[in-house]
């Protein structure tokens, strides 16, 4: 008898097409642009502004929480 198919994984960024995405007052329109950002439940999506069909990273709402914290606090300041 054959192994049975295995399930598919879940799509980590279903729901996350659909959603309100945010981008920063900051950021400037059109080219060099920046990401935007979207929550559904606990994960974040996060895409290019200037190409929003080009895919996504989705991470876990905690890990996003601290990475804007970190900003906030100029961790990744040069």
């Amino acid at each position: 008898m054959a192994d049975p198919a295995p399930e598919p994984a879940p799509d980590p960024g279903a729901g996350l097409a659909e959603a309100r995405w945010r981008k920063s007052s900051r950021s400037p329109d059109g080219p060099p642009g920046c990401l935007e950002w979207a929550a559904v439940g606990e994960r974040v999506g996060i895409r290019d502004s200037n190409d929003p069909a080009g895919g996504m990273v989705v991470v876990a709402r905690p890990a996003w929480v601290d990475f804007i914290a970190g900003v906030k606090l100029g961790e990744f300041d040069r």
